[in-house]
């Protein structure tokens, strides 16, 4: 824990530092005024005295216009590991396991890891459904399918598919098997095309 907040402490002195060197302010009492506090507190926070609370550091990353989960994320890991949890992280460590030549359970695991994050994204644009993910694999390479229970929705099917290079997943209709809605290696940004693709024809809020 200690090596994460040292981590944290000093994306701080850096980001302070970055943001007074190119901010309107002329002097750091200035500058403390603008990130909401004074100069006392903003000398300790530069120096690596004390490391800003939840709330200052958001009002610093407002002032220097900067992401605050991006600079909090090790922060965030602290106090909830699973915010660290992504389908890019996933993927990559499905990845490397395989130049480990690793388990089938360690493959399986990420593989289902990935059905849960898939059906994080769902939820995040709007696809309030109850997913349910089997696992089908049997075999030496994880295969998670995952089935819609929204009425006009339940001829889609998506499929996790380990493969011995990444993750790849299948979105693909009982009407027509053989031609996928998409298929393609995982990533955030085509599943979140394939759920945008779905809430626009299958209207699954309506």
């Amino acid at each position: 824990m200690e090596d994460e907040e040292q981590e944290l402490q000093h994306r701080v002195i850096d980001l302070l530092n970055v943001c007074f060197a190119n901010h309107h302010c002329e002097t750091k009492a200035e500058f403390a005024e603008a990130v909401g506090t004074n100069y006392l507190q903003l000398y300790r926070w530069m120096n690596g005295k004390t490391v800003p609370r939840k709330k200052a550091l958001q009002r610093i990353c407002k002032a220097c216009n900067v992401d605050y989960y991006t600079v909090a994320n090790i922060e965030d890991t602290i106090a909830h590991p699973y915010k660290n949890l992504n389908l890019g992280s996933a993927v990559a460590s499905y990845e490397e396991l395989l130049k480990d030549d690793s388990s089938t359970s360690d493959r399986q695991f990420l593989a289902g890891l990935c059905g849960l994050l898939v059906q994080k994204h769902f939820t995040k644009v709007g696809i309030q459904n109850n997913l349910i993910i089997e696992d089908i694999s049997g075999a030496e390479m994880p295969h998670i399918k995952i089935n819609f229970t929204k009425p006009e929705m339940l001829d889609l099917h998506i499929l996790i598919i380990g493969t011995l290079d990444t993750i790849n997943f299948k979105c693909y209709s009982d009407a027509t098997p053989d031609r996928p809605i998409a298929h393609t290696r995982i990533s955030v940004k085509d599943i979140c095309s394939l759920a945008t693709l779905l809430t626009r024809n299958y209207n699954p809020t309506q």
